[in-house]
C-alpha cells in the first residue's frame, strides 16, 4: 500500500484543521493519520492511506492554498498477513 506523507510545522491550530478538512474531502476521512511531534508540537505530518495520485501536484495545491512550505514523501507499507 503505498501512503503519501505530508511533513509541514504550523503554528496556528486553525489553519491545521483546514487543510487537513481539505484533504479530508479529496482523500476520504478514513484514509487520513494525523501525526504530531512530541518534542516539537508544531511538527506535524500527515499521512494519506491508498494514495496513488500525483504527490507533486497534492504538495503544490497545498501550498498554494494554505501558504505553507510542504515536504512530501511515498513510501511502500506493508500490511503483514496473519496466516501462517
Amino acid at each position: 500500500m503505498k501512503v503519501l506523507r505530508l511533513y509541514f510545522t504550523v503554528f496556528d491550530e486553525e489553519i491545521f484543521n483546514e487543510v487537513k478538512e481539505y484533504l479530508e474531502k479529496s482523500f476520504g476521512r478514513r484514509n487520513i493519520i494525523v501525526h504530531k511531534s512530541i518534542v516539537v508540537p508544531e511538527f506535524r505530518y500527515l499521512e494519506i492511506l491508498n494514495f496513488d495520485k500525483d504527490p507533486e501536484a497534492v504538495k503544490k495545491s497545498i501550498e498554494e492554498n494554505f501558504k505553507l512550505k510542504v515536504k512530501v514523501d511515498v513510501v511502500e507499507k506493508i500490511i503483514p498477513s496473519h496466516r501462517r
